[in-house]
């Protein structure tokens, strides 16, 4: 996932949209002067192959679909990288990848979704 996606970060953390949109520069790396014109399409699709087959990405994807109408699991990755959800969902795809999977962060991003 070298150059299209970071999941050697750990924990991100931001409070205000500056920072939410440092972060998401630094999950993707790329500039924050990229930002606006970035394409996050293909890294949104390289995510959403490498879980498709967990059930509990399964399972997300369709719950973070539906708060925009859709049953797309590809919109439910879009979702979750959204300001509310990115923080709970970078850590839980980024156990995933490392094959460090910790129910606690899934816990958090269950309760999370659980709130719309």
């Amino acid at each position: 996932m070298q150059g299209i996606f970071n999941a050697s970060l750990g924990k991100i953390e931001y409070n205000d949209d500056e920072t939410y949109r440092g972060s998401i520069c630094k999950i993707f790396e790329i500039d924050e002067t990229e930002f606006d014109d970035f394409s996050f399409e293909p890294a949104f699709d390289m995510i959403y192959n490498k879980t498709k087959e967990d059930p509990f990405f399964k399972k997300i994807y369709t719950i973070a679909a539906g708060f925009m109408l859709s049953e797309d699991p590809n919109i439910g990755v879009c979702v979750l990288f959204a300001y509310d959800y990115a923080a709970a969902f970078y850590e839980v795809l980024c156990d995933y990848l490392n094959e460090a999977t910790k129910e606690t962060n899934r816990a958090t991003l269950e309760k999370l979704l659980e709130r719309k």
